[in-house]
């Protein structure tokens, strides 16, 4: 059994526009199951339970399982109920969804996730079943080519001052 509560201040320009907001989660295993509880609350500016989840996990084999939950959104009273099978191929992972909400919306997807990286002994693209970054990120090496053959050797610098967009 797991407990994990997340104090997190929002600040702006004016004090009254301050958030204190409090997520927790409750997460433990019965039998095959791992189940979590999940709610966020939200202190300030106004105190109200903003959001309720549950969701249930099973192992079917060593590379994947199925996910089912719901999450409930006190202030738009949205609830939205979602299953989830996730298979880890060995290159990555890929997980078609399906969900359903009180908007009447039925959302099928399908999520990939994986590593990519160079190998820097062979020079050639490697896929991973674990994230190298973080979701959404990108890590990379810039140099300055000197003398402009596309190849790192030792003549050249790694390049400190670069932009970035976020």
């Amino acid at each position: 059994l797991s407990f994990n509560q997340q104090l997190l201040y929002t600040s702006s320009d004016g004090a009254e526009d301050d958030t204190i907001n409090t997520l927790t989660n409750l997460a433990g295993t019965i039998g095959k199951n791992r189940i979590r509880l999940t709610s966020d609350y939200q202190i300030k500016p106004e105190s109200q339970l903003k959001r309720v989840g549950a969701s249930v996990n099973r192992y079917i084999s060593k590379d994947m399982d199925i996910e089912g939950g719901v999450q409930h959104f006190m202030q738009d009273r949205f609830t939205e109920v979602l299953a989830k099978l996730n298979w880890d191929s060995g290159y990555g992972n890929i997980s078609p969804s399906i969900s359903y909400n009180t908007d009447k919306d039925v959302i099928a997807a399908v999520t990939t996730r994986f590593g990519l990286t160079r190998d820097p002994l062979s020079g050639s693209p490697k896929m991973f079943d674990r994230q190298i970054t973080t979701n959404g990120g990108l890590s990379v090496f810039v140099f300055l080519d000197k003398n402009g053959d596309n190849i790192f050797n030792e003549e050249h610098e790694n390049a400190e001052e670069i932009g970035r967009a976020h």
